[in-house]
């Protein structure tokens, strides 16, 4: 278990996204309209993949909405927070009442962040 895991375990979803709660869009992959909704994002930082012969860097990470916020996430789903957009890359997990959403940053004002160096 997660630093972040342990020590909020037993906190309130509401608190949780009351302190570390982003503002977001989520839009499904089959499209009907977006769903406004307060997300937590887990990002490491050493977690990059790298490829092409331009060294794109993408990130990944976790995304995680309350299941009252959205009634349904699914894979290839895309969440747009600030100006970064992120897609679903694996089946959505219903845990706890929240949405376990694997995630791939595929816009940062442009597709992919230019690997530095």
């Amino acid at each position: 278990m997660s630093t972040f895991a342990t020590r909020f375990a037993g906190a309130p979803l509401s608190e949780l996204y009351a302190l570390y709660g982003q503002s977001a869009t989520y839009t499904a992959p089959a499209g009907g309209g977006d769903t406004d909704c307060t997300v937590i994002r887990h990002i490491d930082s050493g977690d990059l993949e790298e490829g092409g012969e331009f060294g794109l860097v993408r990130r990944r990470g976790q995304i995680k909405v309350r299941s009252s916020e959205l009634a349904t996430a699914a894979l290839h789903g895309r969440f747009t927070v600030g100006s970064d957009g992120w897609q679903v890359v694996a089946p959505p997990l219903l845990e706890a009442g929240q949405w376990r959403c694997e995630v791939e940053m595929v816009d940062r004002d442009s597709q992919a962040e230019r690997r530095q160096g």
